[in-house]
Order: structure tokens, then sequence, then C-alpha cells
């Protein structure tokens, strides 16, 4: 579990919202994933010599590409691009819920009680820490959430990948991310003016901390905990992202430590508890029928 509460406490968010300010989205996401793509399969190649995809998982792959990143990155970036309120920030946190419902319909995981409650403990803390959204729902609201349902059936086939296939985390991520770096190229290439504003080397600056943070570190270790962990609960550690923010904040002297928020990160911590002791408890049940 610490390895979950560390990927999402190096969250880059704050950086993509600089950088989208500073291109357009599919230049960025060229940019992003052909450079990680190229260093993760580089290293592939150094310690395994070889590049092997049977052809009946290239369809799992091209799918990858195309939900997993192609997809919820471009609507995530131009949702963010285009966004007023904070009702675009509060939709990040929806997929947690939009996760479990895709994996309960394709029998994936379980649908619970126990978990839902979980769950509706999560988000009564994350409304505690982030407050009640402005409701406001247009294009920018939109295209976010169709990211995330993107997102989330996109890692949902990443995890046939690694888990039933049993590619590694690195090569799926360096193909991926490669060929998602290509398409995005070439749709930058006729839909976007390829341009770059402000410094170029504060904008280098934030893509390699981006690249070397999430698209290396951070995205491998999330591939790689898919083995042990339910796609659901590790969305559901997200909430800690906020967390993390808000810490920073009172340690930078921004923000004062409030009891709302010491209550809220209560709440988050036990959701995730809880729903991790259902999914244990869950899988103990199948162990145990199935030996039966």
């Amino acid at each position: 579990m610490f390895l979950i509460f560390l990927m999402y406490a190096l969250t880059t968010l704050p950086l993509s919202k600089l950088l989208i300010l500073q291109t357009q989205p599919f230049i960025l996401i060229s940019l992003r994933m052909l450079a990680a793509g190229a260093l993760l399969l580089g290293y592939h190649f150094w310690r395994a010599q070889s590049f092997s995809i049977a052809k009946k998982h290239i369809k799992d792959f091209a799918l990858v590409t195309i939900f997993a990143i192609v997809m919820p990155y471009f609507l995530r970036y131009w949702g963010l691009g285009h966004s007023e309120g904070n009702m675009v920030d509060f939709l990040c946190y929806s997929g947690p819920l939009i996760t479990y419902v895709l994996t309960g319909f394709l029998k994936i995981e379980t649908f619970s009680r126990i978990k839902e409650v979980a769950l509706i403990i999560g988000y009564v803390g994350l409304l505690m820490l982030a407050g009640i959204p402005h409701f406001s729902f247009g294009l920018s609201e939109f295209a976010i959430l169709i990211s995330i349902f993107s997102f989330a059936y996109g890692w949902i086939i990443m995890r046939r990948l690694v888990v039933d296939h049993e590619y590694t985390p690195v090569f799926i991520n360096g193909c991926t991310m490669f060929g998602a770096g290509c398409i995005a190229l070439a749709l930058s290439a006729v839909t976007e003016p390829m341009n770059i504003t402000g410094s170029a080397t504060q904008f280098a600056l934030l893509l390699t901390a981006i690249i070397v943070i999430s698209n290396i570190t951070v995205h491998t270790v999330y591939i790689g905990l898919l083995k042990k962990y339910s796609l659901t609960l590790i969305q559901l550690c997200s909430f800690i992202t906020p967390v993390c923010i808000e810490y920073r904040n009172n340690v930078l002297g921004i923000k004062g430590i409030s009891a709302q928020f010491l209550c809220a990160t209560f709440l988050i911590m036990l959701s995730i508890l809880i729903f991790r002791f259902a999914q244990k408890e869950w899988n103990f049940r199948y162990s145990t029928a199935s030996e039966k």
C-alpha cells in the first residue's frame, strides 16, 4: 500500500496545468509520450534484448494506446485548458466510482455493500477537504468525464496484458506510450499550431519532470500494482493526492492545519482501509470456495 500512496503523492497534475497553458494538447502528449516511450523501450531492449508481442495481443496493445493514453490525455488537457470553475477538479476524482461500476459490470471485480460504503465515506472526506464544487457542466466538464471513462476502460485492458498475458510493465508502457506519441504527433500536425509560448527553458524543465516522475516512474509502478491490488482500490487511493497537496500547503505555511482537514484525512484513510478489507475478504472466500 505504501507504493500506492507514494505514487499519488508524486502527482504532476499542477505541472500539467502549467504546461497546457504554453502549448496545445496533442503536441504536449506527443512530446511526453515519444520521449518516455523511447526511454522505456530502450531500457527494455537493454535488459531483454528483444521486442516480442504475440499477434493475438496486438489488439489489446492498440486499445490501451488509444483508450488509456491518447483519448484521456487529450480530453483531460483540453478540459483543463478550457475550464473556468472547480467542477473539473472534482470530476478528476470520479475515477474510483467509474472504475468500480465498469469492473463490476465486466465481472472483473464484485459489487458489495461494504465497498460502496467505503466509496461513500471516501467521497464525504473528499468533499470536506476540497469543498462542494460550484455545479457547472459544459464541454470542459463533459470532456473530463469522458476522459475518466476512457482511462478506466484502458486500464482494464492494461490489467489483462500484465496479469493474464504477463507482459512486463516497462514493455507495456514503452510500446503504448511510443505508439500514442506517434498518433498524437500526426494529429497535432493536421489540427493544431505546433508552437510553444513562454519560456522554452521552463517548458523543457517542467516536461522533463513530468516524464521522469509520471510517465516513467508512476505509470510503471501503477501497472506493476495491478498484479496485487484491484483497479478500484488503486483508484480510490487517488484521494490521497488532495490530502498531500493540502499537507504541503500546511508545511509551507500557506494554510494552517484545521480540524476539518484532520477529519477529512481520517475519512479518506478509513475508506481505503474498509475497501481493502472488503477486497481481501472476498478474495479469501473465493479462494476457499475454489479449493472446495
